[in-house]
């Protein structure tokens, strides 16, 4: 079974989980195009996360614009219980402003860490899960297949219309495997970009989701770079 989630706060949605099987793929699905590896940017610092205990996920992004949290900033609060509250509405259900404030951040736990600039709203959501036990290493397929259907499953948000997605296989350093989804969208017909890679590495399946206002063209290059090019060590060093 592959777990996908799909956080997209800024969309005034909330954390979808949700499972799907993933058949063995025939020999010519397993047969796609090699990763593509991108070079790391010159002169930008690197900035730490911690995904899972001894794991490090190093990014290249800039400090003056991008600050690091394990736990949510407070206006990615209030747009989960937004969209929470349009939920639970729909389902007969009217918790008071401080219930849903507390479901809101009950499901931003799910998260190890968040990247955030806090002009634009501009966010991205580390998450990661450990393999089950009985559970197996996922093929390369099996990943790319779970970005598919994280793409597939934007269209079924509130308000969100005009979806188009891509994916492509990327080598990130430390990976099994690794694929890159980059999305468009609007939401009540105001633009949004959406980027991701779902990729398992160490016996974790990492999810980083980043949501994208469209504010400042400079968080969507700086981050599209980033989630290229960061690399993932355990307290052992690189995993290989």
């Amino acid at each position: 079974m592959t777990k996908v989630r799909i956080f997209l706060p800024l969309l005034c949605a909330a954390m979808i989980c949700a499972c799907q099987p993933v058949a063995s793929p025939p020999a010519a699905q397993e047969a796609s195009s090699p990763p593509i590896r991108t070079s790391s940017p010159v002169g930008v610092p690197e900035m730490q996360i911690e995904a899972a205990p001894d794991m490090r996920l190093n990014f290249y992004l800039d400090p003056e614009r991008w600050r690091v949290a394990e736990q949510p900033p407070e206006y990615l609060v209030d747009d989960v219980a937004e969209h929470l509250e349009h939920e639970l509405e729909d389902q007969g259900k009217h918790p008071s402003e401080k219930e849903l404030v507390q479901l809101a951040r009950e499901r931003l736990r799910n998260n190890e860490a968040f990247v955030f600039n806090p002009e634009t709203g501009a966010h991205l959501d580390v998450d990661s899960s450990k393999l089950r036990e009985g559970e197996s290493v996922p093929s390369a397929y099996a990943i790319q297949r779970s970005a598919e259907y994280a793409g597939e499953s934007l269209g079924s948000e509130e308000g969100v219309s005009d979806v188009s997605y891509k994916t492509e296989n990327i080598e990130i350093q430390g990976a099994h495997a690794a694929t890159f989804l980059d999305a468009s969208f609007r939401h009540h017909d105001e633009p949004r970009r959406f980027l991701g890679v779902i990729a398992f590495a160490d016996s974790h399946w990492l999810f980083l989701y980043y949501t994208d206002p469209l504010r400042d063209e400079g968080d969507y290059e700086a981050m599209e770079t980033a989630l290229r090019t960061f690399s993932i060590r355990t307290k052992g060093g690189l995993v290989e």
